[in-house]
């Protein structure tokens, strides 16, 4: 791998860093029942850049969900 392509690399992976602190520590961010905690987090906001991988993780996993989409005629 050249430089080039190593440098680019790097600049998307700080983007998606950047991106992922930004929801994490936005008020009213992302709230899931995946981070709710009766005790510690009742509302299952993410509180740090773990839960915002996992929502982004569990999001892309579950994929295209072809029974919406419109019928053509």
């Amino acid at each position: 791998m050249n430089k080039g392509v190593a440098g680019a690399i790097g600049v998307i992976l700080l983007w998606l860093a950047f991106v992922c602190f930004f929801v994490a520590f936005h008020p009213g961010g992302i709230t899931s029942p995946m981070f709710a905690d009766p005790k510690n987090n009742p509302s299952g906001a993410a509180r740090n850049l773990r839960d915002v991988f996992l929502y982004f993780i569990d999001l892309w996993s579950k994929g295209i969900n072809t029974g919406q989409q419109p019928q053509l005629e």
